[in-house]
């Protein structure tokens, strides 16, 4: 390639010289195909275009009203310019001999469709008013009756509207077997800008590959690097994995890394995509690092973990948020992962501390000591430790402050006894009898106390929360060998086994029936002196 130019604006160099681009004038370049415009006024080009309506349109128009096939159309139409009669055979091979003007008036609608396009455009390209002059070039401008026609349609004088062939270009020189009609005078004009304006290349070498450009505008290291069939936007690094976390309950997306930009170097040192390139410079081009996939620590996704201090009993105790993640305890430094759930939590009150277990005095601060009898949870008020705050009881419901001091008042000692005695529950079914003179007290349970399966004794201490079972048993009344069980018998010395069982002085069996107040007694037989 030596140049490259639009066609108008080609056939403008060589028929409007730049002295006459003042005026305002139209030059047509009408093809077989399209018909190209160009526009001048106040010494430049101010505009060009192009319509889809040139020569081949007249072609078509004598093909279809005579009855040819198109190469023949195309040579009657140029037998229309030097003959006032032209002689065609039609497809069906019967030859005619038709006169000129009686062709025109054939294909007058298609020369009328050509005038009308080229002056829409024309108008449209001059801000909808008519140029001064209008020049026409190319083979199709010799279209019979033509320049009238677009003279008429745009309101100009016959004259204003011109073909200009190639004898109207001053700067060659041309020898006579050369036409000068104006088909010519677009290839002339690409002929002249190829020799004036010649289009000059860059070679540079692109990761050791020699690209080639054109030298039309500023070119830049992203000029090369589209020439040598890279894809800018591959070479920047991808960004790092993201992450998806739910922070008590707010879904939080944590970008990864960002990917680096590419690294590019010209001749050797650092350059950017838009810094200039000349011939022979050497480009080398490597993609960005890819971003770094999203790491962060809890405490980065909470601004910032509370704590409060507070005095126990003279005990300092700093209490801090619970941090979870995934329902499992966690510290602030714990790694996150993609998809976790992330939960902090800090009490307010005096209530939600203790249920959180992470103090020491845990159980000294469960004021509200509560058994479960028999399923049945039952609250013991002599029990339950007693909370204050500078001598004023505290109710565990309340807010605690930073620095605030406490003491804690324990209750009472709670056995399984006074536990019955506070439900007003009777453990045992007592008598109280006379035994050798001596009052002696009988007992039987009335009801007996599980925990987890296992008897409780009446001086066993209950724990918070405890899980009782209460059985209450058949009362029966006491005999006499119930009373072996809470005296010691000495055997007399001298005696011979044999004894009697008294009550009230009348001898009586073991399983005669007590009575409170009875005087038991138990007479042992002496042996005989032989």
């Amino acid at each position: 390639m030596q140049a490259l130019t639009l066609e108008p604006i080609a056939a403008i160099n060589v028929l409007i010289p730049q002295s006459m681009r003042r005026l305002n004038v139209a030059l047509v370049d009408i093809g077989a195909g399209t018909s190209d415009i160009a526009i001048t006024d106040e010494g430049t080009v101010v505009a060009y275009g192009m319509v889809p309506v040139a020569g081949d349109e007249i072609t078509e128009a004598i093909s279809d009203q005579l009855l040819l096939d198109f190469p023949l159309a195309e040579q009657a139409k140029r037998d229309l310019l030097a003959n006032d009669t032209i002689r065609v055979v039609d497809i069906l091979g019967f030859e005619s001999e038709i006169n000129r003007q009686e062709v025109i008036e054939k294909i007058s609608d298609s020369i009328d469709r050509l005038a009308e396009s080229i002056q829409c455009e024309i108008l449209s390209l001059n801000k909808n008013k008519s140029p001064k002059a209008i020049m026409l070039v190319g083979g199709g401008s010799l279209t019979p009756d033509l320049p009238k026609r677009l003279a008429n349609s745009l309101g100009l004088p016959e004259n204003r509207v011109a073909i200009r062939g190639i004898d109207a270009i001053n700067q060659i020189e041309m020898t006579e077997n050369i036409k000068k009609g104006p088909e010519l005078v677009t290839p002339i004009g690409i002929a002249v800008a190829s020799s004036l304006s010649p289009v000059h290349y860059v070679n540079v070498i692109v990761n050791q590959k020699s690209v080639r450009l054109f030298e039309m505008k500023r070119l830049t290291v992203g000029d090369s690097l589209l020439a040598a069939g890279i894809k800018l936007h591959t070479l920047y690094g991808k960004p790092g994995l993201a992450m998806i976390v739910k922070v008590n309950h707010q879904t939080i997306t944590i970008p990864g890394g960002y990917g680096e930009p590419p690294v590019l170097l010209k001749n050797g040192a650092p350059c950017s995509f838009e810094d200039e390139i000349t011939n022979g410079d050497e480009i080398v081009v490597s993609k960005g690092k890819d971003g770094v996939k999203a790491t962060v620590m809890i405490k980065e996704l909470i601004d910032v973990i509370p704590q409060k201090r507070i005095y126990i009993n003279g005990k300092e105790i700093v209490i801090t948020a619970t941090i979870k993640q995934n329902h499992k305890l966690a510290s602030p430094e714990s790694i996150v992962q993609d998809h976790d759930e992330i939960s902090f939590y800090f009490p307010e009150t005096i209530e939600e501390m203790i249920e959180t277990r992470s103090i020491p005095f845990h159980d000294e601060l469960i004021n509200e000591f509560t058994i479960s009898l028999n399923e049945e949870n039952i609250q013991v008020e002599q029990f339950s430790n007693k909370l204050t705050k500078n001598g004023v009881k505290f109710p565990i419901h309340s807010p605690f402050m930073d620095e605030d001091s406490f003491e804690i008042e324990p209750g009472t000692t709670p056995t399984l006894r006074l536990f019955a005695e506070i439900q007003k529950i009777q453990l045992d079914y007592t008598i109280e009898v006379f035994f050798q003179e001596k009052m002696i007290s009988l007992k039987k349970p009335l009801h007996e106390f599980y925990r987890n399966g296992k008897i409780l004794h009446e001086d066993e201490i209950l724990k918070h929360s405890d899980q009782l079972q209460m059985r209450t048993k058949e009362v029966e009344p006491f005999i006499f060998q119930d009373l072996f069980r809470f005296v010691d018998i000495q055997l007399p010395t001298g005696s011979i086994g044999r004894f009697k069982l008294l009550k009230n002085g009348e001898e009586c069996t073991f399983y005669d029936v007590l009575s409170p107040g009875d005087h038991l007694d138990i007479v042992w037989s002496e042996k005989s002196i032989s």
